[in-house]
């Protein structure tokens, strides 16, 4: 786990990977939900999902939350969009995904947890509707399957030499991908610029190949 200076207590904290996620997702976030390249939208559904499967790993219950704007008139069929504070009106969004564990928010386009009263004014400045999707109970078996799902995705997204050939960016199916023993790391330059991505392995070629037509 990473080790950080508190600067106010003068104490070296640990930090999850949980948490590691959470500020790394808060930076890669900054360019209004896309990626850092501007060619397409990160998923706030994946990465809470990402988020809880992190949370299970440390032995916690966490739930998948909807978020939707509030509207108090009975006329309007449709709720209000949401405006998120951080992107000053330059997004609206339809709906949003969270994680919540406990009294906490982990949302990464806020940054550190948030207790879910606070949430709703700090991340939109208005009062929310939010609703659990996916419970406790059903947490566990609900990242499984989305596991499996992804790491299809994932095999998808290379080409018959095992190079990543489109945008996957689930960094939970990654990391399972790796621990199967199905990708490893590809360390390439890019522009100039180091950039670290994945290949199949001699495993993960045989299962592509399963999967193939």
């Amino acid at each position: 786990m990473a080790i950080e200076q508190n600067h106010l207590h003068g104490a070296v904290e640990q930090r999850s990977p949980t948490l590691a996620y959470l500020f790394a997702k808060n930076e890669s976030l900054k360019n209004n939900y896309t990626t850092p390249d501007g060619k397409y939208a990160e998923s706030c559904a994946a990465i809470a999902y990402d988020i809880a499967g992190l949370l299970l790993l440390e032995g916690k219950k966490p739930t998948i939350v909807s978020v939707e704007g509030k509207t108090d008139n009975p006329r309007i069929r449709h709720n209000a969009p949401l405006v998120p504070i951080r992107y000053k009106g330059a997004v609206t969004w339809g709906g949003h995904q969270i994680c919540v564990c406990g009294s906490l928010v982990y949302d990464p386009m806020v940054g550190e947890p948030v207790h879910i009263e606070e949430y709703p004014n700090v991340a939109f400045g208005t009062d929310v509707d939010m609703e659990t999707l996916v419970s406790e109970d059903e947490i566990e078996d609900f990242i499984k399957n989305w596991k499996s799902i992804g790491l299809r995705s994932l095999l998808k997204a290379t080409d018959l030499s095992g190079n990543l050939v489109s945008s996957f960016d689930d960094a939970l199916v990654v990391d399972e991908a790796k621990q199967q023993g199905l990708v490893e790391d590809c360390p390439l330059i890019v522009g100039g610029e180091p950039k670290q991505l994945w290949r199949l392995t001699p495993k993960g070629m045989e299962e592509k190949k399963k999967q193939e037509p």
